[in-house]
């Protein structure tokens, strides 16, 4: 089978996904550390230009990183992981927790924490280092012991008093530690952790509390935050009843795309959506999200709505600039209310991200059928 796409020619994926990781090493660059710059911003009052480091964002750029380095086999990549990692390991407090915000916060934070552990594991799992496994150990017990007794996180969160349904993403990387970590804690812990938000998925496939804030529309962002997480734990705990679930918010989304020509930028619980701006970071985590059901459920719907969601991102991404070439923006107008005028290094992750997986899916597809 053939797709006829442009941005699955071998020479356009290395140049674009080139462009992206030359502005990733230029986020880092800039800031003098081995930490990204949270994003560029072309604002013209307030947090304009680059901004300080973000500790979270750089954990999970650390796969990333990893996953190129071994594609293109180019130890730049490798030893910017490495750098990252190490880096990410000094900020740890001493119990265990790992901070929220910019560089610099001494607050600990539940989610960071979480998305940072995505890094570290993935460091240990390729050069076994004792003190990235020592890192993981401590941050992991954090997390477990500041579970709640109903299973969920009621501390050190984004928003006082405010309990996400995207920490999903928390517990898939908690269960996903198991694996190298071999704690009796673990599973049980985060299966009851997961009974907690699987209570908050509603009949129509969407989920309370998986926006930012409660009450408030949804970022595609955080939905895909959401529905990954839960996709992702199901599938590490055995739970196919989990992933029928997510199969639900994710073929409505694939349905509103074929209606709507796009998907919009931010849903309410009732999917009335804002399509006045596509959230560029969310249409590329559920490019990927589609490319793995694909890999799940060997259903070709899930690759093709995936290349077409990617498709509405890609056609955006930034071609010139000294401080924009290879980058993306938070929306798509530029002015759209996710990160309006700013360039996340979160939207260069998930935009590699996804290319990746399509690309490999793709060529693994065409491989296949000329087999036959």
């Amino acid at each position: 089978m053939e797709f006829d796409k442009k941005f699955l020619n071998d020479d356009e994926f290395k140049n674009r996904t080139s462009l992206a990781l030359n502005w990733v090493k230029r986020s880092i660059d800039i800031t003098g550390t081995p930490g990204s710059s949270a994003y560029f911003s072309r604002r013209k009052l307030i947090l304009k230009g680059w901004q300080k480091p973000y500790p979270e964002t750089t954990g999970y750029l650390i796969e990333t990183l990893y996953n190129y380095a071994n594609y293109f086999g180019q130890k730049q990549y490798t030893e910017m992981a490495r750098k990252a990692t190490d880096w990410i390991c000094s900020l740890q407090f001493e119990d265990g927790a790992l901070p929220g915000s910019y560089l610099g916060s001494k607050k600990p934070s539940i989610f960071n924490t979480g998305q940072m552990l995505f890094g570290l594991i993935r460091a240990y799992q390729e050069d076994g280092n004792q003190y990235h496994l020592t890192v993981l150990k401590k941050a992991v017990t954090w997390l477990i012991d500041s579970l709640s007794e109903d299973g969920s996180w009621k501390n050190a969160a984004f928003v006082d008093g405010f309990i996400p349904s995207y920490y999903t993403r928390v517990i898939w990387s908690v269960l996903l530690s198991d694996k190298i970590l071999k704690d009796e804690r673990i599973a049980p812990s985060m299966k009851k952790a997961l009974e907690y938000y699987r209570e908050k998925i509603n009949e129509n496939g969407t989920v309370t509390d998986w926006g930012f804030k409660a009450d408030e529309a949804a970022f595609t962002h955080t939905i895909a935050y959401t529905i990954r997480g839960f996709i992702e734990s199901a599938l590490i705990i055995n739970d196919n009843s989990l992933v029928d679930k997510m199969i639900v918010p994710i073929e409505k989304v694939m349905k509103l795309r074929e209606l709507k020509g796009k998907i919009a930028g931010d849903y309410d619980l009732n999917w009335r959506g804002n399509y006045k701006y596509i959230c560029l970071t969310g249409n590329f985590q559920l490019a990927l999200i589609m490319t793995r059901l694909y890999k799940v459920r060997n259903d070709i719907r899930y690759l093709n709505s995936a290349l077409k969601l990617f498709e509405d991102g890609y056609i955006h991404q930034k071609l010139s600039g000294r401080n924009t070439k290879g980058a993306i923006a938070g929306s798509y107008p530029f002015g759209g209310n996710y990160l309006e005028y700013s360039y996340p290094n979160w939207a260069v992750k998930f935009y590699l991200d996804a290319y990746l997986a399509l690309k490999t899916a793709v060529d693994e597809l065409g491989r296949n059928s000329s087999n036959e």
